[in-house]
């Protein structure tokens, strides 16, 4: 039986090269190679490719679940964060087209639409926000931030596929913007904490 690092090796490895030759360039056997073990041994613990990428992928949307109530700013900036960890670690599965209608992936999405939503309203009646950032307009803006993830996985991160340090430049740089975006809508009280929170 694996042990824990071993199988975590197996995973990191597998979402390396999925991520930067593509999932379905990549088969059991180079995966096998890349981690120096026969490919019987990889097959014993992954019988198939498709038990590698669930466990991937419900490994990243366990990290990004956040089900405690939305108290603050940092909160949200946390749920944002995790959201961009798990497109920037799992970028083949968010731009391949073949997963496109991936039921894990849109209950998932919608799941975490949802708790943004229900956050941005919970600091809004907590006078975080101003009054104007209404139900309908926290879903525009949302829907606006979130249509914007795809677009900047697809052509600002992926081109260039980037060094760590870069992609953590990248990943806090985009994060800011979000902020920008939510600035205008924040109360006097809202400011402060995101300065505290951005200091």
């Amino acid at each position: 039986m694996a042990t824990a690092p071993e199988r975590k090796e197996m995973l990191a490895t597998a979402r390396y090269l999925f991520n930067t030759r593509g999932y379905d360039r990549v088969s059991m056997r180079q995966l096998a190679e890349a981690l120096h073990m026969a490919v019987g041994n990889l097959t014993y613990y992954f019988p198939r490719k498709q038990q590698i990428l669930e466990e991937l992928m419900d490994e990243s949307f366990a990290r990004t679940r956040m089900d405690a109530p939305v108290v603050s700013l940092t909160q949200i900036d946390e749920m944002l964060s995790r959201m961009l960890d798990t497109l920037l670690g799992n970028s083949f599965f968010f731009l391949d087209d073949a997963f496109a209608g991936d039921r894990r992936n849109a209950e998932h999405h919608q799941y975490l639409r949802g708790r943004l939503l229900q956050g941005l309203g919970d600091l809004t009646d907590q006078g975080l926000f101003r009054a104007e950032f209404t139900p309908e307009v926290r879903e525009t803006v949302l829907s606006m931030l979130l249509l914007t993830h795809m677009t900047w996985l697809r052509n600002q991160v992926r081109p260039r596929m980037h060094a760590p340090e870069e992609l953590r430049a990248a990943k806090a740089a985009f994060l800011r913007a979000h902020w920008v975006v939510l600035t205008p809508y924040l109360t006097h009280r809202g400011l402060e904490e995101l300065a505290h929170m951005q200091g």
